[in-house]
């Protein structure tokens, strides 16, 4: 700031154009001292890395399925048969996934016990 020329603002009567030359002053000013980096964003993490697209398109059957089987018995029972495969599906796909991050984990036994802390019920 301090080696910026204010004499052209003190000399000029023209508002407009004084305002101009102390708007341009200061951006300089501004940029020098702030200069524009580059960062990374980061990636967004899921929650629940586990859940695939089949197991999404499974979940959309079942509902559709639960919905349909209120008015039907027969669809009843293939309700029924769905949901046990889509549940040990599900089971296994948490299984999978915890097995996963405790073996790429650097300390495994601190994993451990953020996956037994996630899994146990709070009460």
């Amino acid at each position: 700031m301090t080696t910026q020329n204010w004499d052209l603002i003190q000399d000029d009567d023209n508002v407009n154009e004084v305002n101009n030359i102390f708007f341009n002053h200061m951006t300089s000013s501004f940029l020098a001292s702030f200069p524009k980096t580059r960062t990374k964003a980061r990636a967004p993490q899921t929650r629940n890395q586990w859940i695939t697209f089949g197991i999404k398109k499974s979940r959309n059957t079942l509902h559709l399925l639960a919905n349909e089987s209120k008015k039907n018995f027969q669809l009843k029972q293939k309700y029924k048969t769905y949901r046990r495969v889509y549940l040990k599906v599900l089971k296994l796909a948490k299984l999978k996934s915890n097995r996963m991050r405790i073996i790429k984990a650097t300390n495994r036994q601190r994993e451990m016990w953020r996956v037994i802390i996630e899994i146990k019920p709070k009460n």
